[in-house]
């Protein structure tokens, strides 16, 4: 087994998506993309893509815009587990990153140019595109290069990544007994060992940014709010339910189908607690009784998420 490198909390950095089978314990491993300062690749090759967009400023995207490109211009990438390559930071940036913000104004370029309608969903998170320049040329050398769809990369590359647009509902997960939002950093350096707290609702995303899934997960990319018996924590997301399966009912309460009891604020707002479901509790209820509004048409769930600017999302449960 080997570990590929998958997209995580960003677009603009990777983080491992698990164990992936190989034939042998020395054999390549495709990767859906790369951490970007630790690969081998052949010159002219690297020159026939288009090396990397002269757009980028400083530090951020390069990574992954050479991942999409390698896959979808006819490539491979792999993940060699004999090879040993080492990544000498300095202690010290020798130059200045200027104003803005440089990894976002990258990453708005990446999306542009390699995934069609897919940026959408990466502007949403961001609060839109801002300022990024003209990527005209680097749209011209992928239809030179008569590179695949972003869709076929999701497709056949990476089927396994969760997409905001798979969300039933998303949105930030505000508290009833004050202005205080569910909140935690994902991060594949800390999934497992993150406690999921309350901090004031800003509003702007970022770590206060949820997904429900059709399994029940609430979830930001590949970490779930997990509940083991000792704690409310970020986890990497298993798809098998258990920990991570929880249940918005129609009073507006959140329920963790394993323990049959209810995520509750802390009497201080500052962390979560998982006790028995206690009606008319403001601290077991979201913000104006319920982040999602659950109502029934036909086969289906209504949910709309009370945040600016979210829509009514309607999804078919089973």
């Amino acid at each position: 087994w080997a570990v590929s490198i998958g997209i995580c909390n960003s677009i603009g950095t990777s983080c491992p998506t698990g164990p992936q089978p190989a034939a042998s314990r020395i054999d390549p491993v495709p990767s859906p993309t790369m951490a970007g300062g630790l690969f081998a690749i052949d010159r002219r090759y690297f020159a026939h893509l288009g090396s990397y967009d002269p757009g980028f400023d400083i530090w951020g995207g390069e990574n992954l815009e050479i991942s999409f490109k390698i896959w979808m211009c006819g490539g491979t990438l792999e993940i060699v587990p004999c090879s040993i390559v080492g990544h000498v930071f300095r202690k010290r940036s020798p130059y200045s990153w200027g104003r803005g913000n440089v990894l976002k104004k990258n990453s708005v370029r990446l999306a542009e140019v390699w995934m069609d309608d897919y940026g959408k969903l990466y502007y949403e998170r961001v609060g839109g595109k801002g300022e990024f320049g003209d990527v005209s040329e680097r749209k011209a050398l992928r239809q030179r290069l008569g590179c695949r769809s972003f869709q076929w990369y999701l497709d056949t590359v990476y089927p396994e990544l969760f997409l905001p647009r798979h969300a039933l509902a998303k949105g930030a997960i505000r508290s009833a007994a004050g202005p205080y939002c569910i909140d935690a950093p994902v991060s594949h350096r800390e999934t497992g060992q993150t406690a999921v707290k309350l901090w004031q609702c800003h509003g702007q995303g970022g770590n206060q940014f949820w997904m429900l899934s059709k399994l029940g997960e609430i979830r930001r990319d590949e970490g779930c709010i997990d509940y083991p018996g000792s704690g409310v924590i970020v986890y990497n997301c298993h798809g098998g339910r258990g920990n991570q399966e929880w249940l918005y009912r129609p009073d507006g309460t959140i329920y963790h189908v394993l323990r049959r009891m209810c995520l509750e604020a802390a009497a201080d707002n500052a962390g979560l607690l998982v006790t028995a479901c206690r009606p008319g509790s403001l601290r077991q209820h979201n913000n104006n009784g319920s982040i999602f509004r659950v109502g029934r048409m036909s086969r289906q769930r209504l949910l709309r998420v009370f945040d600016d600017g979210m829509k009514l999302l309607a999804a078919t449960w089973p």
